[in-house]
């Protein structure tokens, strides 16, 4: 069942396409909105891994608060490193996240 929360302050939206109760624990499934220069904080999970893929327009992945990738439309990035997605630019921005839930993953923010 399809579920969408919106952030108050930023406006951002989060679509939750499948969750890890309809899967069988196997991954959390989003669409996400940004807004114009929306986005998330610096973080990371220690239990699973996420993959990312950019539906329309490109998207900063910033890794360790260093260096940032761009995202560009289809093309996905499977990440379990402390990392954001920000809309670089002041236009709407959307893209698709999967929880990878049944993975054992290395939490290489602490090696």
């Amino acid at each position: 069942m399809r579920r969408t929360i919106v952030n108050p302050i930023i406006k951002d939206t989060v679509t939750f396409l499948q969750t890890d109760e309809e899967s069988g624990g196997k991954v959390t499934e989003t669409d996400i909105t940004l807004m114009p220069k929306g986005g998330n904080p610096l973080h990371y999970h220690k239990t699973y891994s996420e993959t990312f893929t950019a539906i329309e327009g490109e998207l900063g992945v910033k890794l360790g608060g260093k260096e940032t990738k761009i995202l560009k439309p289809g093309k996905p990035i499977q990440l379990n490193l402390c990392r954001c997605i920000v809309s670089l630019t002041q236009q709407t921005r959307k893209l698709n996240s999967m929880l990878n839930l049944d993975q054992d993953i290395l939490d290489l923010n602490t090696h």
